[in-house]
């Protein structure tokens, strides 16, 4: 697996860019996916994959140290699901 320090230097490499902006076009990405995310619920590139949000509901659980039961309150996550185009070219 590949560090982001690694994938931001092989980015600069196969862009012909100086590692700083690189680093600079992965942040500004970053962010901006998140902040999509959060705002629009999820964001779709074609072929790569969708990014959405899931929503867990309240439940009851076990504290695993004493078994005791535990509320495990609403929390959101998100989702990936893999485009066809990209899980076909990772079997080339």
């Amino acid at each position: 697996m590949i560090t982001k320090t690694k994938f931001i230097k092989e980015m600069a490499q196969r862009g012909n860019l100086k590692q700083v902006e690189a680093e600079r076009l992965f942040d500004l990405f970053l962010n901006t996916l998140k902040y999509s995310i959060k705002e629009y619920g999820g964001v779709k590139f074609r072929g790569f994959g969708n990014f959405v949000v899931k929503e867990h509901k309240e439940r009851m659980g076990r504290n695993p140290k004493n078994g005791n039961p535990a509320v495990i309150p609403n929390y959101k996550t998100v989702k990936f699901h893999v485009g066809e185009v990209f899980k076909d070219s990772l079997n080339d």
